[in-house]
């Protein structure tokens, strides 16, 4: 946990709500983590290299996607299951990958 407080420190966030917190604990103590929460972290400012995939991405994102530029990565459910599964479960993104953040999760039918 103290990690994680520092390392949204080196981000310039010096507090986080109550939800942050408890969803940086669950998630650090290797739990399921579901959470909704608004958007509005300034990722680029930040230095956070964060990509965002969809149906008409770039064939320049999808290179930087395979290549493991992006720290963070946002997409749908589709596209995980439809174009980007065999990228994600190969064991050099097994090793590297921290965390995916599913857009629309509202479309997720099943989770296990």
């Amino acid at each position: 946990m103290e990690a994680a407080v520092e390392a949204s420190s080196l981000l310039g966030y010096f507090s986080l709500k109550e939800e942050q917190l408890y969803s940086i604990k669950a998630f650090m103590e290797g739990r399921d983590v579901f959470v909704i929460l608004p958007t509005g972290f300034e990722l680029l400012s930040k230095n956070v290299s964060a990509g965002y995939l969809d149906h008409e991405s770039s064939p320049e994102t999808m290179k930087n996607v395979t290549a493991g530029v992006y720290s963070i990565l946002f997409m749908s459910p589709e596209q995980l299951v439809e174009n980007w599964r065999c990228t994600f479960s190969s064991k050099v993104y097994k090793k590297r990958l921290i965390g995916l953040i599913i857009d629309e999760a509202h479309c997720v039918v099943k989770w296990q």
